[in-house]
């Protein structure tokens, strides 16, 4: 017997507040504890005027504003949530450094929770909108994806595709790519290398021929091993050859932060490759399936682009092994 249909939208209603209050319990107030690096009943216990719990205050409602537009998304003031009209209805709460920069500081907070929760959802526009998803999957869906392991080969592959899309080269391992020397107009064959230099053999850092080399390290290494040991091995190679058309570059290295994304996103790329997912997804029913899996693509997207942009910013040291 089916339910009257007053009492079918109170249930429908319900069932969204679940939810949503799953949603935040599980996934949101997790990520805001780890930003501010203490519970959020350390966070209370702080003075009201303390930077710490104001930066928590404003970020819980940033978050809580995201997820009412969810549970009613027919309400003009919620309809089509642009970072704008999100500062806006926090007004009072979001400071900027400068005035009138509060929408980019929404977005700039949002696009770093949306790639560690997949319900968050940033169009990609020059107008971008933002809003909360909630799925009827529970957190079971979410969490089998723990059981892939994340590995130095496939942090590595990671960082090698994204560095491949800066530089717009189609072999994201060792591609060989002509380019114009700006002082003759003479087109050069220059070979471009990904790995790790201090792994390297020294013949790695020798160009073939009359060919220049380009070595590009990854912005990380084991935990026992800085950039100093990939600038020792470029140094002991200098001190040893005769000069080489080799040019090391040595970025900076990510920081813990930014290697758990990268490992968020090794394990995302492994789940979402082939037929892997159905395995991972199959206690749950079609529905659902779809549903989790759009949200898994949205979060590998969304950490694809912050990775992108810390190579494009990234401060890169220029080392080389010859001139």
């Amino acid at each position: 017997m089916s339910l009257p249909r007053g009492r079918a939208i109170t249930e429908d209603m319900r069932i969204h507040f679940d939810n949503a209050k799953r949603l935040y319990v599980q996934k949101l107030v997790p990520l805001l504890e780890r930003e501010a690096g203490m519970a959020r009943e350390q966070v209370q216990a702080l003075a009201a005027n303390d930077p710490c719990a104001v930066r928590f205050r404003t970020d819980d409602r940033l978050i809580k504003t995201l997820l009412l537009a969810a549970l009613v998304p027919e309400v003009d003031a919620l309809k089509n949530m642009t970072p704008r009209r999100l500062a806006a209805l926090n007004h009072g709460t979001l400071r900027a450094p400068i005035a009138g920069q509060e929408a980019q500081l929404v977005l700039t907070r949002c696009r770093k929770w949306a790639g560690d929760v997949g319900e968050i959802k940033i169009a990609r526009s020059d107008h971008p909108t933002i809003r909360s998803s909630l799925p009827a999957w529970t957190r079971k869906a979410s969490s089998r994806r723990r059981e892939a392991k994340t590995t130095s080969g496939t942090g590595a592959a990671c960082s090698k595709r994204s560095c491949s899309t800066r530089s717009e080269s189609a072999r994201p391992t060792s591609c060989s790519c002509g380019t114009s020397s700006c002082g003759t107009a003479t087109r050069r064959s220059v070979e471009v290398v990904f790995g790790n230099i201090r792994e390297l053999p020294e013949d790695s850092l020798k160009p073939r021929g009359d060919e220049w080399r380009v070595i590009i390290d990854f912005p990380f290494d084991s935990e026992r091993h800085q950039a100093s040991d990939d600038i020792a091995k470029i140094e002991s190679f200098r001190s040893r050859n005769e000069p080489a058309r080799t040019f090391c570059w040595v970025p900076h290295f990510f920081g813990h932060a930014v290697l758990r994304d990268l490992g968020t996103l090794a394990v995302l790329e492994y789940i979402l490759k082939g037929d892997r997912f159905q395995d991972y997804a199959a206690h749950l029913n079609a529905v659902d399936r779809t549903a989790a899996r759009s949200l898994l693509d949205n979060q590998r997207g969304q950490l694809k682009t912050r990775l992108i942009t810390l190579h494009r910013g990234r401060v890169w040291r220029a080392d080389t092994a010859a001139t």
